[in-house]
């Protein structure tokens, strides 16, 4: 029985979707097409290894003082706190944002 918490993100796009799932964090699930969102491809891929770091492991490394490109900033946070911003902004107006 599977007791936990559902972390999933999905992007929308004009030409398609690309979501992420906490509990999976190996893969990516990505939709393309044009036309009827029901006859996309849908296709699963592997996230590349350098892109692969647990939470855990990427807090030890920082207290170890290792640096990685990958690593949350306060920079990376603004960004992506912009498309947060976008998505809340899509929602109440009902229409595309352009990020």
């Amino acid at each position: 029985m599977y007791v936990g918490h559902d972390h999933n993100y999905t992007l929308y796009g004009t030409k398609g979707s690309i979501s992420f799932d906490l509990n999976d964090p190996t893969v990516l699930t990505i939709c393309t097409g044009e036309g009827n969102p029901k006859d996309y491809e849908k296709i699963t891929e592997k996230v590349p290894e350098e892109f692969y770091i647990t939470q855990e492991r990427a807090f030890i490394n920082a207290i170890k003082g290792e640096k990685c490109e990958h690593y949350p900033s306060v920079e990376r946070g603004a960004q992506g706190q912009k498309v947060v911003d976008a998505i809340l902004k899509s929602a109440e107006e009902e229409r595309w944002i352009t990020v």
